[in-house]
C-alpha cells in the first residue's frame, strides 16, 4: 500500500535539505548515499572552483534562477552562507565553472527531490 501523501512530502523535503535523505528514509539506504556522494561532489567541487550559493537578486529571472539553484542543496547552502564559506570571486577564471557545478547539485537535488516523492508513495522500485 502506497504511503500517504505526508509521507511523500516528508521524503521530498528531507531529500531537499539534505541530498539523499529521503531515499534513505524510505529505506533505499545505498541509493541516499549514492545520491548524497554525487550532488555533495558537485557542490563541494563548485565551492572548491571559488563560487557560492549567492544572495538572491533583485532582478534579472537569469540571476534569480541561477540563485534558487544554487540554494536548492539547502542545509549545505545555508551551512556555507552562515559561515561566510565560499568567498565568490566573480573575476576570478573559474567562478563560472564553480556556478555551474553549484547549479547542477541544486537541479539535481530538485529531481532526486521528485523521486523521493515517487519512491515514497511504492510508484517506483
Amino acid at each position: 500500500m502506497p504511503r500517504p501523501t505526508s509521507g511523500r512530502i516528508v521524503a521530498a523535503l528531507l531529500t531537499l535539505l539534505v541530498p539523499g535523505l529521503g531515499h534513505a528514509w524510505c529505506g533505499r539506504r545505498a541509493r541516499g548515499a549514492a545520491f548524497f556522494g554525487l550532488v555533495g561532489a558537485a557542490f563541494v567541487l563548485g565551492l572548491l572552483l571559488g563560487g557560492s550559493p549567492g544572495p538572491v537578486p533583485a532582478r534579472g529571472t537569469g540571476a534569480l534562477l541561477t540563485a534558487a539553484a544554487s540554494h536548492a542543496v539547502v542545509l549545505p547552502a545555508l551551512l556555507v552562507r552562515a559561515f561566510g564559506l565560499g568567498p565568490a570571486e566573480p573575476s576570478s577564471p573559474t567562478f563560472e565553472v564553480a556556478t555551474t557545478y553549484l547549479v547542477v547539485a541544486g537541479v539535481l537535488n530538485v529531481l532526486l527531490a521528485l523521486d523521493a516523492w515517487d519512491v515514497a508513495g511504492e510508484r517506483k522500485p
